[in-house]
């Protein structure tokens, strides 16, 4: 089986050299994202990759088609069949082949598109193609306009490409050929949703967290960056630095004017962004603003606050309404973590101003202390994305292990799909529910709450996170799983 993939039409109609520049990014890109895949050839052409990943198994195959869909720079995902380009009886013959089953009963068009030189022309094969499927194949009909089926083919010299499926890209520039930025990031609907559109225009993104919320917000924006990072950011590794703002919410809520915390919150944050930035050379910071949204979101106010960064600030949201940021979170499937906690910014607004003044807000700054910035800052920590899930008792101290005892207990796999699949968990020995660690914390209150539940994960660390976080949540029946044998394991 092999993918054509087509790159982003914007990525075509540059210079040559910027072309060739930006398509050996989009192949690295596209190498990187299909590494644990070792059947995998990739082939780069002037105007489009090839994938031939070989034999594989029907679930693999969904997810190389997933992982190609999510990378930057990629205009359509075509799923084709090659075939060496004989007569117009044999391509006939592999149509049929190919969709015989498909196209009982149905209406249906055929589409040829031919690049190269050749004898005939395209309408001639698909009228050929058309006389041949309504002659063999029982209860089909020729729809031009809505057709149920649409046979498609691609001829490039003497290749004939069998079209089976048109997967739609995520369009954009492959991620590195735009400089790094620094991205302001929570658990809410719009930053990671700004996030994944930076990452579209091909900038190398990194995560900024200011966390307010303790050892479960630290949890929930990490898990935000890990997937974001995995499926979106291909060819980049990203960093991740945490800055813990509790303090600094603490000043604001006992020294400064209630209408003004928001606005000075804000500026506060971009204070800490403008001097990471400065130091690790981004070229902008990255906020999930949208005008109107909310109080601190006002023309006036985003004014005001940004006259406290010397960077640049870019808000890929500003013209978009909530629904359709909440639209765009469901459609990269970030939007179940954001349905599990709401923004902690929210939580010290009290009669906010919406058009707040500069010398009223500098007057309420001066009542912080002069080293307020400078403290936080030798608080952070940087990490890498990639890492979080390896290292262990990072956030809060570690949860209580169990072992499997008896009919109460029931072991809960919060592994990937795809480690799950290959590596199971033994369910003659074990009652065992799987449910991927993005979904946990949402499902977990539908569970049965009168039994236990041992969270299980290859080495620990996201159970053991989840088991917090769920223990900070109210639910005492959560904890660790540790397999006494290998029989059990699955191993």
């Amino acid at each position: 089986m092999k993918f054509i993939l087509k790159p982003a039409a914007e990525i075509m109609v540059k210079s040559n050299s910027v072309r060739k520049l930006f398509l050996r990014r989009l192949f690295s890109n596209v190498r990187i994202a299909l590494e644990l895949y070792e059947t995998v050839k990739i082939e780069l052409f002037w105007d489009k990759l090839e994938v031939d990943v070989g034999l594989v198994s029907t679930y693999d195959m969904q997810k190389i088609k997933q992982k190609l869909a999510y990378v930057p720079g990629i205009d359509m995902i075509l799923w084709t069949v090659k075939y060496r380009l004989w007569d117009f009886h044999d391509i006939l013959k592999k149509v049929q082949e190919v969709y015989a089953k498909e196209l009982e009963g149905k209406r249906f068009v055929v589409r040829v598109r031919r690049t190269g030189k050749h004898e005939f022309r395209s309408i001639d094969l698909e009228r050929d193609i058309w006389g041949g499927i309504l002659q063999n194949i029982r209860g089909t009909k020729v729809d031009l306009h809505t057709p149920q089926v649409t046979v498609q083919l691609e001829i490039k010299d003497d290749a004939l490409y069998l079209i089976r499926e048109r997967i739609p890209g995520v369009w954009g520039l492959p991620v590195g050929t735009q400089d790094r930025v620094l991205s302001l990031l929570s658990w809410g609907f719009d930053s990671g949703v700004s996030s994944y559109l930076m990452m579209r225009r091909g900038c190398m993104l990194d995560y900024l967290f200011f966390n307010l919320g303790g050892s479960a917000h630290e949890l929930g924006v990490k898990q935000v960056a890990y997937y974001l990072s995995k499926y979106f950011s291909a060819g980049y590794g990203a960093r991740i630095i945490t800055v813990p703002f509790e303090s600094v919410v603490k000043l604001l809520v006992t020294d400064i004017h209630h209408k003004y915390r928001g606005v000075i919150l804000k500026r506060c944050m971009l204070k800490c962004a403008d001097m990471l930035a400065k130091q690790g050379r981004y070229y902008a910071v990255v906020k999930g603003d949208s005008l109107g949204q909310v109080s601190s979101q006002t023309l006036k106010n985003m004014h005001v606050i940004d006259q406290a960064c010397d960077t640049l600030v870019l808000r890929p949201l500003i013209g978009n309404n909530k629904q359709e940021i909440i639209n765009m979170a469901k459609y990269i499937w970030t939007h179940n973590f954001a349905c599990q906690m709401p923004e902690y910014c929210g939580i010290i607004s009290d009669r906010p101003s919406t058009g707040a003044k500069m010398e009223d807000i500098l007057e309420e700054e001066r009542k912080l202390p002069d080293d307020w910035l400078s403290t936080v800052l030798e608080a952070r920590k940087i990490e890498k994305v990639a890492e979080i899930v390896e290292q262990a008792g990072e956030i809060g101290k570690r949860t209580e292990v169990a072992y499997l005892q008896g009919k109460w207990q029931v072991v809960v796999d919060i592994r990937e799909p795809e480690k799950v699949k290959k590596h199971p968990l033994n369910k003659e020995v074990l009652e065992v529910l799987e449910v991927p660690f993005y979904d946990i914390n949402h499902r977990f209150k539908e569970l049965d709450q009168t039994k236990e539940y041992l969270l299980f994960c290859d080495n620990g660390v996201l159970s053991n996170l989840h088991a917090l976080y769920l223990q900070e949540q109210g639910f005492a029946n959560v904890k660790i799983y540790m397999p006494i044998d290998k029989k059990a394991s699955g191993a």
